[in-house]
C-alpha cells in the first residue's frame, strides 16, 4: 500500500520537509546506503510551467537524504525531443546540484 503526504504552504524547504514528515521515508530507504533521486525533463521548460521537476523540491530531498548518511545520486536520461544535458542547465537543476555539491555526469 501506498502512502501520500500532502502540506500546503509558501514554495520552499520547509514545505518540502513537512510533506516528508508525514511518510516513513527513513524506514523505506534504510536499506540502501545510495538513494537515486530520478526528476523529470521531458521538456527544457522550468518548474513553474508544471512539466519539469522542481530544483528546489528535489534540494529538501537531497537534504533529507543526507540527514540519512545516504549518497545520493539525481537522474534522468534524454527524452524524445529533450536532451537532458541541456534541460539540466535550462530548468536551474545544475546550479542547485552544483551547490549542494552533487557531481553531474553526462
Amino acid at each position: 500500500m501506498s502512502t501520500v503526504s500532502v502540506a500546503t504552504g509558501e514554495r520552499n524547504l520547509e514545505t518540502v520537509y513537512r510533506a516528508l514528515s508525514g511518510i516513513n521515508f527513513e524506514g523505506a530507504l534504510s536499506d540502501w546506503d545510495r538513494v537515486l533521486i530520478k526528476v523529470n525533463f521531458v521538456t527544457a521548460k522550468t518548474w513553474d510551467t508544471g512539466t519539469t521537476t522542481d530544483p528546489m523540491v528535489v534540494e529538501a530531498l537531497i537534504n533529507r537524504v543526507r540527514d540519512l548518511g545516504k549518497e545520493v545520486l539525481v537522474v534522468e536520461t534524454d527524452a524524445t525531443s529533450t536532451s537532458a544535458d541541456k534541460a539540466v542547465v535550462k530548468t536551474g537543476m545544475k546550479e542547485m546540484l552544483d551547490r549542494r555539491g552533487i557531481e553531474s555526469q553526462t
